[in-house]
């Protein structure tokens, strides 16, 4: 008896509490034993899923088995079949409750990447290679890395044939690790997604990278090293992301003009972007253009119906909510 959770049903698991990502894995031997007790679900346990704390959950719920003949007749159920073996990376499973597991962020992802749009499964991606989880009172939570880029390649790599194992490589080349927010996440494939996409096709960043500054740059400072939230090191060109809840008031606004200051003088050009800014689309193209310029490169989408598409992008990385200030994250 069982269940193993899966696709977004995982995922939701794993953004209401951030803690599970960090469990042991455990070892589900799936295809190895057509008996499975362990994961065969039963139709009481279906039944009982809302009145088990899971009643938040969307639906259908996506539930993995090992074999076709586990599957039955059940309301508001996806059923994912999986007989094979798993590559290490993303093979382990997590326990959420006594008898309910979850297959790991690599997995599950692949399951969304099968059926979902492919900028909602980037933007999926970006949150479980960053530092956020989506829910909560403010509409996002820190929390540790789920999976990595660089994980999801090789994840990809292990299945190849898989249902969705294509789709899943190209999520993880769009990718990138760090990011802290929704916004940033947005910032980012705004930017760097390629013009087929919607995007801006300018060269991807890193994210929340640290720039370390000298002691010896003349300058009364007690940092060492700061944090920009998109930068290119090549170019020494970082865009930081003023955010409407947190940079506010009369320290923080110094604090961001000290950082500032300092990474100038080391060089770095430093363009801040607002929130309204990014909601705005001529603005952000505007942020688009100064970054091309900043890049040596420039910003001329050849593909048809770019604006269509970049519109479409749009609606899928920008927040469809603000807090509760009327501003974004």
């Amino acid at each position: 008896m069982g269940l193993v959770l899966t696709d977004i049903s995982a995922i939701e698991a794993y953004r209401r509490d951030p803690v599970l990502g960090q469990r042991p894995s455990v070892a589900l031997p799936f295809g190895k034993m057509r008996g499975l007790n362990l994961v065969r679900p039963r139709a009481a346990e279906l039944r009982e899923f809302d009145q088990r704390g899971y009643v938040s959950f969307s639906r259908p719920v996506h539930v993995l088995v090992p074999h076709r003949d586990m599957r039955m007749a059940a309301n508001d159920v996806r059923w994912h079949v999986w007989s094979g073996s798993l590559p290490k990376s993303g093979a382990g499973f997590r326990r959420d409750a006594q008898d309910v597991f979850l297959a790991s962020p690599e997995l599950a992802l692949l399951h969304y990447a099968s059926h979902a749009d492919l900028a909602d499964a980037i933007v999926l991606a970006f949150e479980l290679c960053g530092t956020y989880r989506l829910g909560g009172l403010l509409g996002f939570e820190k929390a540790d890395p789920l999976t990595s880029a660089k994980r999801l390649n090789w994840f990809a790599s292990g299945v190849q044939g898989a249902r969705g194992a294509k789709r899943l490589r190209r999520i993880a080349d769009r990718a990138l690790d760090g990011s802290a927010s929704p916004m940033e996440t947005a910032l980012a494939m705004l930017l760097s997604l390629p013009g087929t996409l919607g995007g801006y096709g300018l060269p991807s960043p890193r994210l929340n990278a640290r720039i370390d500054v000298s002691s010896k740059n003349g300058l009364n400072q007690s940092k060492r090293y700061y944090v920009a939230d998109l930068y290119w090191p090549e170019a020494r060109f970082a865009v930081e992301y003023d955010s409407d809840r947190w940079h506010v008031g009369p320290e923080r606004i110094g604090q961001d003009a000290a950082r500032r200051n300092a990474l100038l003088f080391q060089g770095v050009n430093v363009v801040t972007v607002c929130s309204q800014q990014i909601m705005s689309e001529s603005k952000m193209d505007d942020v688009a253009r100064i970054a091309a310029r900043a890049l040596g490169r420039s910003v001329r989408p050849r593909a048809r119906e770019w604006r269509k598409r970049n519109r479409e992008l749009r609606r899928a990385v920008l927040p469809h909510r603000v807090d509760g200030s009327g501003g974004c994250w």
